[in-house]
């Protein structure tokens, strides 16, 4: 009967520790999602800065060669 008792003992503290090991799993995931749509959102801002930057350059060169410099 001891031996019984040790077991689900046993199983009872397994369960436990798969529970904290799921919530930290989840919280991982959380983590890696956010850290996904920020870098997403940087890349595509970055994007937005180097196209205007570069259109930017263009009208500056346009205006060179109509002025003649």
């Amino acid at each position: 009967m001891k031996k019984i008792k040790d077991v689900l003992e046993l199983i009872k503290q397994l369960k436990k520790e798969t529970e904290k090991l799921l919530k930290e799993a989840e919280n991982i995931v959380e983590i890696k999602k956010k850290q996904t749509k920020y870098d997403s959102q940087w890349k595509s801002n970055k994007g937005r800065i180097l196209h205007f930057s570069g259109r930017m350059y263009i009208l500056d060169e346009l205006k060179k060669a109509i002025e003649g410099k």
